[in-house]
């Protein structure tokens, strides 16, 4: 009965091998279909893994509206659990751009992390910056790819004073094209500045910023990073415990970073204040020796004008007692006699002129 039943279930099979064939086939593509996702998505995974570990990239990002201090460096790299942090500055700049159709490109300017080397470049092209005028691009599916080795990158500091016043060059010339595990997605980021897009991703020297700032962001590397897998639960573990420490101290830190900034302004405040006084006391005392001088000047100018209506008045000569005598008849009959005459134009008395007239006579 067995052995009659598995021949008649051959002969169905040897009668529709067709249809046989056809199932086992999609059995089979389906399978394999349904193995490679799986295994796909695996490999991806460890790639992308090792990738991170390559490059070192960080495991925490710790922004501050304040800014960042070497302080806050400090602190970050004595909790328990963190092998790196370090410090690196970023600004959303407009370009310069000669078309008007390009509109304001926006660029996303980092600066290299030498120190701890965590979110490496990954050259492709070129070479690394050397100098503060010098950057590399990355190249991507998310980003403009138009950049070529070779080409200048100018800022535009008259449509962008927050640029003009982070760093201290505005031209830089590309020396190279990398790319950095920051930035591995097809999607673009957003930003307050020209279109709204960042149009591409540039990586300088710290030198090209203003280094009396505070840092942008410091980015944060667990001992564990390069130990656990990033996609395995493990590491979500202890990357919870390390964000817990983090967010511990950031209560303290915060507040001694709002005490520098306030007391840096009353800092300002004061020496603006005691230059304003020290001003006002020179200004002051300027106008006291001006009101004097100018007193002085105008009792010069009083006295010469009385020295003047001084000068202007008939001037009358004394006269002894007897010319007194001689000349009362003089002023009965001639006032205008005893008027002083200038020297060679005074008048001669009747009596003068009849002595002299005797002498000649004589």
């Amino acid at each position: 009965m067995k052995r009659s039943f598995i021949k008649e279930i051959l002969r169905d099979f040897w009668r529709n091998k067709s249809r046989f064939l056809s199932i086992v086939a999609i059995v089979a593509l389906g399978a394999g279909f349904f193995g490679g996702l799986k295994a796909s998505s695996s490999d991806m995974k460890m790639t992308v893994d090792d990738y991170y570990k390559e490059q070192n990239l960080m495991d925490f990002r710790v922004m501050s509206t304040l800014g960042l201090t070497d302080a806050d460096v400090q602190a970050l790299r004595a909790i328990d659990g963190v092998s790196a942090a370090a410090p690196a500055y970023r600004i959303d700049a407009v370009l310069s751009s000669h078309a008007e159709e390009d509109g304001q490109r926006v660029m996303r300017v980092h600066s290299l992390t030498e120190e701890d080397g965590i979110n490496q470049c990954l050259l492709l092209d070129g070479r690394l910056p050397q100098s503060a005028d010098e950057a590399v691009v990355i190249t991507g599916s998310l980003v403009d790819s138009d950049y070529q080795i070779g080409d200048v990158v100018t800022i535009d500091t008259e449509a962008d004073e927050e640029a003009k016043s982070a760093l201290d060059v505005y031209s830089f010339t590309i020396v190279g094209i990398v790319r950095n595990p920051l930035y591995i997605s097809t999607l673009g980021s957003s930003t307050t500045k020209g279109d709204g897009t960042v149009s591409n991703y540039m990586y300088v020297l710290p030198e090209a910023f203003v280094q009396d700032q505070p840092y942008t962001e410091i980015y944060v590397r667990g001992d564990f990073s390069d130990s656990l897998y990033t996609f395995g639960s493990a590491y979500e573990q202890q990357a919870d415990a390390l964000e817990a420490e983090i967010e511990r101290i950031s209560g303290a830190a915060c507040e001694r970073r709002r005490s520098e900034v306030v007391q840096s302004a009353q800092d300002a405040l004061s020496a603006a204040q005691s230059t304003y006084e020290e001003q006002k006391a020179q200004a002051e005392e300027g106008f006291a020796d001006a009101e004097a001088q100018l007193a002085q000047a105008g009792q010069k100018l009083a006295d010469g004008k009385a020295e003047l209506e001084q000068s202007k008045k008939p001037r009358w000569t004394p006269l002894s007692a007897r010319r007194r005598r001689r000349s009362s008849f003089l002023r009965r009959r001639r006032p205008h006699m005893t008027r002083r005459w200038p020297p060679g134009m005074r008048r001669r008395s009747p009596r003068r002129r009849r002595r002299l007239h005797r002498c000649k006579a004589a």
